[in-house]
């Protein structure tokens, strides 16, 4: 578990445990972690931004992440060449984004990026991650985020000049990231058929991830 938002390469990882899955089945078997769940549930478009589990700054997607959901990134050219990649998976594509549809990264996405991963250095070195939701804007109900905690969006961090960009090619990343895991893709789909606990009778081990909640795998294992 925990495949996803731990670095700039949450995509190639999904895919390449997937990949191990298919090609070893009867020696592999990838059950989810807390993070991929979260994942899951954020595609809940009745969940607000500022409410889903990506928000939060020690569950954000790296800057560098986005990178992968555009036309001339190395992922969209590759993969699905992997040599261990079905035949099914190479000719399901996500319906959502298919790539002769993306945009090519500009020289805005460059300064975007960066200026995203300066914020979210700042957070960092000051300890705000409790303060900071990684997100456009915050509601227009500063209440409902105040009551929670929640002062400034990780675009209030970024200079006056840049902020407006960054606010839209955010919401555009944070799409495109959702809209590559939804149901009908290929690793949307690949997801919600995953387990989060195996018993490995052999060897007489239950392995579950740990961030997995208590409620979470009791409710699982008493299916």
């Amino acid at each position: 578990g925990d495949y996803v938002d731990k670095g700039p390469t949450s995509k190639q990882t999904v895919q390449f445990v997937k990949d191990l899955t298919t090609a070893f089945p009867d020696r592999v078997t990838a059950i989810l972690g807390n993070h991929e769940l979260e994942l899951l549930r954020d595609r809940d478009a009745r969940i607000p931004w500022v409410g889903k589990y990506s928000a939060y700054s020690h569950a954000t997607v790296h800057p560098g992440e986005y990178l992968n959901y555009f036309a001339n990134s190395l992922d969209a050219s590759s993969s699905s060449s992997s040599s261990f990649t079905s035949d099914d998976d190479k000719e399901k594509e996500p319906t959502d984004s298919p790539t002769h549809l993306l945009r090519p990264l500009d020289r805005q996405d460059d300064l975007v990026l960066d200026l995203l991963l300066e914020a979210s250095m700042e957070v960092y070195a000051h300890n705000a991650h409790s303060a900071v939701r990684f997100v456009p804007t915050l509601p227009s109900d500063r209440q409902f985020s105040m009551n929670r905690g929640i002062r400034f969006a990780i675009t209030d961090i970024i200079p006056p000049e840049h902020r407006m960009l960054a606010m839209e090619r955010l919401q555009e990343y944070q799409d495109r990231y959702l809209n590559a895991f939804r149901s009908g893709t290929v690793l949307g789909d690949w997801l919600e058929s995953r387990p989060i606990a195996h018993l490995a009778e052999d060897v007489k081990t239950l392995f579950v991830h740990g961030g997995v909640s208590e409620g979470v795998g009791t409710g699982y294992l008493s299916r």
